[in-house]
């Protein structure tokens, strides 16, 4: 069994109304793979989002038991370049991902960073280091963020109920932080850079511990919005 998604790289976005659930808003086809040079009696069941949403994946997951892997591989091809020709990309998502169940070989960190970089955090993520949002339930405070490449796998998950109240010196006697959980996995997909995972996880977690500050991050993303509204300003 695979899971495939369709992934757009956008960053969150704040005007979304409304949760994301797993749960509800799914829908079920059968698809016969005799189209697809696939023999008469084999068929694939193709499980999906009922609607589209910009601002987080379109989970698609692939199952099946009275196909051949050659077959079920070739349909998944045609719809990684059908998605292609839409602006779309398929990503291959671990099914630990989808159970969110943590195995005794997969690297779990977790992170506390300040409560004004997580604010910033995921859309950070997504437009300066290819992460895509897997799920998001803003009412619930909680996103979780994937990358996925040929030799590693990183989940980045924060839930409501994670933000911690600590001290810091006697100027700032109380701020928030919140958790941020890194999950690391190895991919089954053949790769040659076997270092690549823990290259990544490197950078990803010196990004947030050492160069992000919040000011900055502030800064930098109200600059984007300025220059966003002067551009649409029409010319006199």
């Amino acid at each position: 069994r695979h899971q495939h998604e369709w992934s757009q790289q956008k960053a969150c976005s704040s005007g979304t109304e409304g949760g994301y659930s797993r749960v509800s808003s799914r829908r079920l086809a059968r698809v016969d793979m005799a189209p697809y040079r696939g023999q008469e009696n084999e068929w694939v069941v193709v499980t999906h989002d009922a609607k589209y949403r910009s601002d987080v994946c379109f989970h698609l997951d692939f199952s099946w038991v009275v196909c051949s892997g050659a077959t079920v591989s070739d349909y998944i091809d045609l719809c990684v370049r059908k998605a292609r020709s839409f602006g779309l990309s398929m990503m291959q998502v671990p099914l630990s991902f989808k159970t969110l169940n943590v195995a005794p070989f997969q690297t779990k960190v977790s992170l506390y960073v300040h409560h004004l970089q997580a604010l910033v955090l995921p859309a950070l993520l997504v437009r300066e280091h290819g992460f895509c949002v897997y799920a998001w339930k803003p009412e619930a405070d909680s996103v979780t963020l994937l990358h996925q490449s040929t030799s590693a796998a990183i989940c980045i998950r924060h839930r409501s109920g994670s933000t911690r109240v600590v001290a810091l010196d006697a100027t700032v006697p109380l701020v928030l932080q919140d958790n941020y959980e890194f999950v690391f996995l190895s991919s089954s997909l053949p790769s040659q850079d076997s270092n690549l995972k823990t290259n990544l996880a490197g950078e990803v977690l010196s990004m947030v511990s050492d160069t992000v500050h919040a000011l900055q991050c502030t800064q930098h993303i109200a600059q984007d919005l300025i220059e966003l509204a002067t551009s649409s300003i029409p010319p006199n």
